[in-house]
């Protein structure tokens, strides 16, 4: 968490505006509110960057961009807009928070993220990413693109036409084998096995197909491991065989001209039952795990 406080406070400091504050736009029900808290402590105990939480509800009612271009949520002038909100399509409910998210981008404000860079990791982009040449364009070492595309899952577009359809074909001949994926993000949307099948037929002739990413299924290593399971009070401690997730977390600061921070800044690893689709932690899917390095000399 210290990395993400540092990049946020770097933002923050690059606005050049004392008294300013930094911005959490949550969602109404935030069920994610503990780290949140944790990083306004670090940003306070570490930086002295004072917070300000809203729903993003609240963030229209109250915020407006001034003549000078300044975001401004009551009477705090805001340096950076912190997003926990705005990436789900129940989060806009009316025009007005189109409008309100369009005027805290082109406000002087620092996103996190921007809207280019929240786009950039919808599924669409990570699978055009996937297809020939076009990661070229971004990765000029061909030795580096080569060990990007090493780590790349097989990712396929489901448009009308001979190759969409020639996806289609392959994944109703082994649902198992893939997974289908909408523009969507929070979990819960994706769709395995025989779903996958059904969808793909119901959706044979139809432009709708376009709007899902087909992905090639990732099998983890399987292992054994103790849970610990809250759901159920008698059985809170199992041992169970697992897949577990390792995501590592960066941190990325700059502006049209200049980088002024890319670097890792933490992980979070989640293992889950063998068999279960969802990883979410929230939604009960996964549990939080450490992971154990294990060093081979020569290697």
């Amino acid at each position: 968490m210290e990395g993400l406080a540092d990049a946020v406070a770097e933002a923050y400091t690059l606005y050049n505006c004392a008294g300013s504050v930094v911005l959490f736009v949550t969602t109404e029900k935030e069920r994610n509110v503990f780290d949140q808290n944790h990083l306004e402590h670090q940003l306070m105990s570490r930086h002295q960057v004072r917070t300000v939480r809203a729903t993003f509800d609240e963030v229209v009612e109250h915020g407006k961009r001034n003549a000078a271009g300044r975001f401004l949520y009551g009477k705090d002038e805001v340096a950076v807009c912190y997003f926990r909100a705005t990436y789900m399509p129940e989060h806009f409910k009316t025009e007005k928070h189109w409008e309100t998210r369009l005027e805290m981008e082109r406000s002087r404000a620092v996103c996190c993220p921007s809207i280019a860079y929240q786009l950039v990791g919808a599924k669409k982009i990570q699978q055009k990413i996937a297809e020939p040449g076009v990661l070229e364009r971004f990765v000029e070492n061909s030795g580096e693109c080569q060990r990007l595309r090493n780590v790349f899952a097989g990712q396929w577009a489901l448009d009308l036409g001979p190759a969409g359809n020639e996806a289609a074909e392959m994944a109703i001949a082994n649902p198992d084998g893939f997974v289908m994926k909408p523009q969507r993000e929070g979990g819960g949307n994706n769709l395995y096995g025989d779903e996958v099948r059904q969808c793909l037929l119901e959706l044979k002739d139809s432009p709708k197909r376009g709007a899902y990413v087909l992905m090639e299924r990732i099998e983890p290593p399987r292992l054994r491991n103790i849970l610990v399971d809250f759901k159920t009070p008698a059985e809170r401690v199992i041992s169970e065989e697992i897949i577990s997730e390792l995501g590592i977390y960066g941190v990325y600061v700059c502006d049209d001209k200049k980088t002024f921070v890319n670097e890792h800044s933490h992980h979070l690893l989640r293992s889950k039952k063998v068999g279960t689709n969802e990883g979410g932690v929230m939604v009960g899917a996964s549990r939080l795990d450490t992971p154990y390095l294990l060093y081979s000399s020569g290697e």
